[in-house]
């Protein structure tokens, strides 16, 4: 293939800046219907990632038949051999409409590669492979045979079996027009002085979603151990990084409030949605309709601690906050009353089963931090906003 073509996407993978990093070919998909494209496997330093090639070996733009050949084969549970690899299809709990029509990308920036397909369905394929992304159609498919409306029904998906293992490819759900994310709602919101009218829905809609995930158990006292120990972690690895005094301060608040949960019901383990913000949820004008993308939030540290669906309200919580704060940085009010009205809302709304104020506070905490190590790890864009949202986080007066 043409390596200064798959070098540039590679910088982009990796972010190696001007260094060029090893990029070698492995294996190549090529469905027979999928015209003058093929999917490639990229080796790029220690990892590998997925891409379109046109017919002359170059990363191709756009691949149209290439997705839909690769669209049919996970709606109907086909299997593709490859050079090197083989696809493996499943077909969706919901059958999917015909994949006729054209082909034209998502229009959001997104770490996967992700097509619309005749404004009937999406088709997401995972760049990266290996990086958690097998959860996403497990939960996906879960919730869709559940009967949960709440997201975008599943057609389909697709492994990748290569010599290192199967890897999640791709999953095909339904598409959902005239919609927009949550953190465009609340922009428009502060922007335009809205009151946040959608949040007890947004909180009625999230417990929907942990009901029809199931699977919940009560927390054990090892489970309190696991979630104390990560937090512990997280803090130390932050502080390494920027912000020590600042992240400190946090790690102190954060064994205070383990300290009050572990004097509380302790809110259930059990599956969750796993990076639930304000940007995975789809607004139509009536307010929050699917929730979307369950793959794991992107870190540096990985989290062996169990799940529990308080940490899905907690990060919701925070990107409230967030979301006020990078609006009023670029150039918008202040969003003190908006935010209040907007975490009174979502909690109000999602009813009887919130954790209790100790356990979410140490959740919420977590998560401030774990957004200061991303912001200086990967996004420095981020970095301000999450140093002011941990800052005012530790201002808060609390119940513990």
């Amino acid at each position: 293939m043409r390596l200064s073509s798959a070098v540039g996407e590679a910088r982009w993978y990796q972010g190696k800046g001007s260094a060029d990093p090893d990029v070698r070919v492995t294996g190549t998909l090529a469905p027979p219907d999928g015209g003058d494209h093929a999917l490639a496997i990229l080796a790029v330093g220690d990892a590998t990632y997925v891409a379109p090639l046109d017919a002359a070996g170059a990363l191709a733009d756009e691949a149209p038949e290439l997705w839909r050949a690769l669209a049919r084969a996970a709606a109907q549970g086909d299997e593709l051999e490859g050079d090197g690899c083989r696809l493996i299809g499943r077909a969706g709990p919901a059958p999917a409409p015909d994949l006729g029509g054209g082909v034209r990308p998502i229009g959001a920036d997104q770490t996967h590669t992700t097509v619309v397909l005749g404004e009937r369905t999406v088709l997401k394929c995972y760049r990266r492979l290996g990086e958690g992304t097998a959860r996403e159609p497990a939960r996906v498919r879960a919730l869709t045979a559940a009967g949960f409306d709440g997201v975008p029904a599943m057609h389909g998906a697709a492994e990748l079996e290569t010599p290192a293992g199967r890897h999640a490819l791709l999953l095909l759900q339904a598409y959902v027009p005239g919609t927009w994310d949550g953190f465009a709602q609340a922009d428009r919101d502060l922007r335009g002085g809205a009151e946040p009218v959608w949040a007890p829905a947004t909180g009625r809609l999230v417990a929907r979603m942990h009901g029809a995930l199931g699977g919940a158990r009560p927390a054990t006292a090892d489970d309190l151990a696991r979630w104390r120990e990560h937090g512990r972690r997280l803090v130390g690895a932050t502080a390494a990084r920027n912000d020590r005094e600042l992240v400190l301060a946090a790690g102190a608040a954060l064994d205070a409030a383990w300290d009050a949960a572990a004097r509380a019901p302790l809110p259930p383990a059990g599956p969750a949605h796993g990076d639930l913000h304000l940007a995975q949820l789809l607004f139509g004008a009536s307010g929050p309709v699917a929730v979307i993308d369950f793959e794991p939030a992107p870190s540096l540290l990985p989290d062996p601690s169990p799940e529990t669906p308080a940490r899905d309200l907690a990060a919701l919580l925070r990107a409230v906050d967030n979301a006020g704060l990078w609006t009023e940085a670029e150039g918008g009010p202040p969003p003190a009353a908006w935010i209040a009205a907007a975490r009174a809302g979502i909690r109000a709304g999602y009813g009887p089963g919130a954790p209790g104020d100790a356990s979410l506070r140490a959740f919420e905490l977590v998560q401030a931090v774990h957004e200061c190590l991303y912001a200086a790890a990967i996004a420095p864009f981020w970095a301000d906003v999450a140093r002011r949202a941990l800052t005012t986080l530790l201002e808060e007066p609390c119940s513990t």
